[in-house]
């Protein structure tokens, strides 16, 4: 299975925020337009990536209370159980970019490095 770097989930959605605050402080009119197409072809992806940052810090809860030694069994199985989660989670946000990729590629290859 593929993974996503956390320092590429953390350019993309570094790249909407920017696009969003420039969007806020231009007064450009082409200006305008463009960043508001490529704050329309970021939007989703930022929106599955932050899926996933949440996805990650939650497993590292998890795990830090797997490893606490005065944690009983059973919350010690439920923290293991997490780290599931994460793989499901990295999944699904790799197999949508992978179909968001097919069904347009006009879309910037950048968007879709982060799967790689």
């Amino acid at each position: 299975m593929a993974t996503l770097s956390l320092a590429r989930v953390s350019q993309v959605l570094d790249r909407f925020e920017a696009v969003e605050a420039r969007l806020g402080a231009t007064m450009d009119s082409n200006e305008i337009v463009k960043l508001s197409k490529e704050r329309a072809e970021l939007e989703p992806v930022a929106a599955v990536m932050r899926t996933l940052v949440d996805a990650r810090r939650e497993v590292e809860d998890l795990e830090a209370l797997a490893s606490d030694p005065e944690v009983d069994a059973f919350l010690t199985s439920f923290a293991r159980a997490g780290s599931v989660s994460l793989s499901l989670v990295t999944s699904k946000v790799l197999d949508w970019l992978a179909d968001r990729s097919a069904l347009d590629q006009s879309q910037p290859r950048a968007l879709y490095a982060a799967a790689n």
